[in-house]
């Protein structure tokens, strides 16, 4: 896990999906959210993966992040209370 400061950092966020595979079930994709670098999209500070097979919904959530510049360090309690 990335430092208490490097969480505080300013970020952009984008999707990012996983193909899943399971026993007995077709392959389906699940997308999270990635808090990235502004300068350097190679710097993951956090991520919650796995969120929902509904793109549009983590999309959703990607833009509304992204608009109120939520910190890295916040991204999993948004993500919850998103979910509820």
């Amino acid at each position: 896990m990335l430092s208490e400061r490097l969480l505080n950092m300013p970020c952009r966020y984008r999707i990012c999906s996983e193909v899943t595979e399971s026993q007995g079930r077709d392959p389906y994709v699940t997308y999270g959210i990635e808090a990235v670098s502004e300068d350097d999209d190679s710097t993951v500070y956090n991520a919650v993966k796995a969120i929902s097979g509904d793109r549009s919904f983590v999309d959703h959530m990607v833009k509304i992040f992204n608009r109120f510049h939520l910190l890295p360090i916040h991204l999993t309690d948004a993500v919850e209370d998103m979910m509820d």
